[in-house]
């Protein structure tokens, strides 16, 4: 059951730097530290939508989820095997919808 340890920890680590990233403090911060990665931040974004990111970015809630499953063993390996929603699901499409909101 490391698998499921592993990724409480990295939910736990995401919403951490989630929670410190959207301070208001280190908004006003992030336009420089882009410029600053230059070649090796890669985006489509252009400016305008790099601005409506980051001010969604400070009235947003980052929530983490875990697909259901079940873990299994494969060659001495550990994996999780992951029930996916079904396509047409009502939550899927509700998911999307949302996500188009933001961006």
């Amino acid at each position: 059951m490391g698998d499921i340890g592993r990724i409480e920890r990295q939910q736990l680590a995401l919403q951490s730097l989630f929670r410190k990233l959207t301070r208001p403090e280190q908004l006003v911060r992030l336009p420089s530290l882009l410029a600053a990665a230059g070649k090796d931040l890669k985006t489509d974004l252009g400016p305008m939508e790099l601005g409506g990111l980051i001010t969604a970015m400070g009235t947003t809630k980052l929530e983490t989820q875990r697909l259901g499953g079940r873990p299994f063993m494969s060659d001495g390996i550990s994996y999780w095997e992951a029930d996916w929603p079904q396509s047409g699901s009502d939550q899927l499409s509700a998911d999307r919808e949302r996500d188009r909101a933001i961006y």
